[in-house]
């Protein structure tokens, strides 16, 4: 029999992104699913856009909650499924056919616990990014602490083990992360999966690149041992300022390397979207 995966979608008065969502999900030729959204009380006109799809959802609800994290542990306890990945307002599945490719005919070890695909990321000005998933504990503590290292849209994780340990909503930005970490440190598997799984929206609160972001990260890694945060949190200081030092004295040398990172970001984004539409 084919696992049943829950889709949890969590939204703020967020209309005008939410019906392109909605329609991503239930245009998943995955049998076996189940679709629940979080509403925390919208009064923008989002209900009415739930209530137009509403025989296509599962559960849904709308009441005020304690930020994105308490309304995804919601998602999570109202789940039925054998795995969960949230597809927040404004992300959506690449293609209809991603669930299927991930797990219709496939069969994952037991001590998997986070399969997680590639994702194609657009900004306010609807420029896509191409983002290969990575190992996030394969890496360095720079490349990991900067980010994920995979898009938590383009993540399956057991269900059993999100009910288990459930995001630590005194994290504000990132709470995806200490989960993740605490999965890892538990010694269970994530497995990459060779498909774009979604479409995400890097305009979002714990998207964005900021010095609070990885402060709360650092933390989390001081906690288990993996850095000193305050060793880090001085290397990062230092490396702030010789970056300012840089930018207000070699102003050429910066601007001649911006051009280039973009001319380069162009021929990624362009190969990146062909080699998407190609498969």
């Amino acid at each position: 029999m084919l696992d049943k995966v829950s889709i949890v979608t969590i939204t703020f008065n967020c209309k005008d992104e939410l019906e392109g969502t909605i329609r991503s999900v239930i245009n998943q030729d995955y049998a076996n699913k189940e679709y629940i959204i979080i509403d925390g009380g919208s009064t923008d006109g989002t209900l009415d856009i739930i209530q137009k799809y509403s025989e296509h959802i599962t559960k849904w609800i709308s009441e005020p909650d304690k930020g994105l994290y308490d309304a995804m542990n919601k998602g999570i306890s109202y789940s039925s499924g054998d795995w969960i990945i949230f597809m927040n307002a404004g992300d959506w599945f690449a293609k209809q056919d991603v669930i299927r490719r991930v797990f219709d005919g496939v069969s994952y070890q037991d001590n998997v616990c986070v399969l997680f695909g590639d994702t194609l990321e657009k900004n306010n000005e609807s420029k896509v990014h191409f983002v290969i998933g990575e190992n996030p504990f394969n890496l360095t503590h720079k490349d990991y602490i900067y980010g994920m290292t995979f898009c938590h849209q383009s993540a399956f994780t057991r269900a059993s083990e999100l009910r288990r340990l459930k995001f630590d909503i005194s994290k504000k930005i990132s709470a995806d992360f200490d989960l993740f970490y605490k999965i890892y440190k538990e010694g269970l598997l994530f497995q990459h999966v060779d498909v774009i799984v979604s479409i995400y929206d890097i305009s979002g609160v714990s998207s964005n690149f900021s010095y609070g972001k990885i402060k709360e990260k650092a933390l989390i890694l001081d906690r288990y041992g993996t850095i000193r945060y305050y060793c880090y949190i001085l290397k990062l200081k230092l490396y702030r300022f010789i970056r300012a030092f840089v930018v207000h004295f070699f102003p050429r040398f910066v601007e001649k390397k911006r051009k280039t990172r973009e001319t380069l970001k162009k021929w990624h984004v362009d190969e990146s979207i062909k080699w998407w539409e190609e498969n």
